[in-house]
């Protein structure tokens, strides 16, 4: 078995190994994981990592070869506390690939509503957004992250969304006075 191990004949060591050493077939799983990373043969080690039971070189293999669903797979089988590292690169990926409900739901699951709100107005999901936001944050929160998500829609002169945020957390006053500022006296008085 040790000559198999020493030339990288992987497969027949294990074979070997379960029919002569059951013990140790689990250690020789993760050795042939660790060398096919080291061969750049990432994707064909993240089943012998999960073989060994070494999920957390699974995930890390999953994401280097960019296998999402494989790694959120193994991330929805682990404890909160072996997967947080995880859920919020995850999440990322999610955003960028615009599955923005699954990035929603690691973001949650990663403590981090506050991302999934942030990414629900990039998009314009304003309904998204705030379901999000009254599900998870506290109200003092949601009134911080509108009325700053609203100014920032004003400094952009996107003012209709700016008054969608000002009026979802009752600050009147506000949306009139950005009218008011920019001499939108139409709008203004509409409100």
């Amino acid at each position: 078995m040790e000559a198999y191990r020493k030339g990288h004949s992987f497969r027949r060591a294990v074979d070997l190994a379960r029919r002569e050493f059951p013990g140790e077939v689990t250690r020789l799983e993760e050795e042939w994981g660790d060398w096919l990373m080291v061969s750049k043969q990432v994707d064909a080690a993240i089943n012998h990592f999960i073989e060994a039971g070494r999920n957390i070189k699974a995930i890390e293999a999953a994401i280097e070869c960019r296998q999402w669903a494989k790694a959120a797979g193994i991330i929805d089988n682990q404890d909160r506390d072996t997967a947080l590292p995880f859920y919020k690169r995850v999440a990322k990926h999610y955003d960028e690939a615009r599955q923005w409900e699954e990035a929603e739901r690691y973001y949650v699951k990663a403590g981090l509503a506050t991302d999934a709100v942030d990414m629900y107005t990039r998009a314009g999901k304003w309904e998204a957004a705030h379901k999000v936001a009254m599900g998870y944050l506290t109200d003092s929160e949601v009134h911080i992250l509108y009325t700053k998500r609203a100014r920032e829609l004003e400094a952009g002169h996107k003012f209709k969304e700016a008054e969608k945020m000002y009026l979802t957390v009752k600050e009147h006053d506000q949306a009139i006075n950005m009218y008011k500022k920019n001499r939108m006296y139409d709008q203004m008085i509409r409100l």
